[in-house]
């Protein structure tokens, strides 16, 4: 897959950059779990610069052991992009064969000092889980994305944070080694600003199947 095929994620995630979407993204990374808000955010640019409903969230959910119908489940948010829009939605979730998409992402999201080897941080929140989809999408026309926020104090995060830190370079090489399904084509950083005395940023990372 070429770098172009992700060029309207790209083009709508740079766009938040400096927004008060942007300020509303870091406040979000500092207080919680961000996946969604994110991925909502991206799909909302994208609609806004093609001035039609194009970009879907769509949230599934699924039995973690067939076996077990009370276990527990994996939950999953995926970034839809269609070819233009559609009247109506023919159910809550669109088929993967279907020709209206032209790009399903997985999308899975984490705190940067997640990657510190010290925070014992499980590896299907470093990657495992999205390897995990990229490797159930089939024949599907996708890709994946994990994003991961930057808190320059994340003494800031206090519900998650437990005293371990990371680099950048760092998580690349966690999340290269745990997604196997799958190459990094690019990267991309939204700036969120100044968000409770601390700098905060959210960067993008897209990966093509391999």
């Amino acid at each position: 897959m070429a770098l172009s095929d992700h060029k309207t994620l790209i083009e709508a995630f740079n766009s938040i950059s400096g927004t008060d979407t942007a300020k509303a993204l870091g406040w979000v990374a500092l207080d919680t779990k961000f996946e969604r808000f994110v991925t909502a955010a991206v799909a909302t640019a994208i609609n806004t610069q093609a001035d039609k409903r194009i970009a879907h969230v769509e949230f599934t959910t699924h039995k973690k052991v067939r076996r077990e119908p009370d276990g527990p489940k994996d939950s999953r948010v995926d970034l839809v992009i269609l070819g233009d829009r559609i009247p109506s939605r023919p159910g809550k979730y669109l088929r993967t064969g279907s020709e209206a998409i032209v790009m399903r992402y997985e999308t899975k999201a984490g705190q940067l000092f997640d990657f510190a080897p010290r925070a014992r941080t499980k590896k299907r929140y470093l990657g495992g889980d999205l390897d995990k989809d990229l490797k159930a999408m089939g024949s599907a026309r996708g890709a994946g994305l994990f994003f991961i926020s930057e808190i320059s104090d994340p003494t800031r995060c206090a519900k998650y944070f437990g005293g371990n830190t990371a680099s950048l370079d760092d998580a690349l090489s966690t999340l290269m080694r745990n997604v196997t399904k799958g190459e990094v084509v690019t990267q991309a950083v939204v700036s969120c600003g100044t968000i409770d005395a601390t700098d905060v940023k959210i960067h993008m990372i897209v990966f093509d199947r391999v």
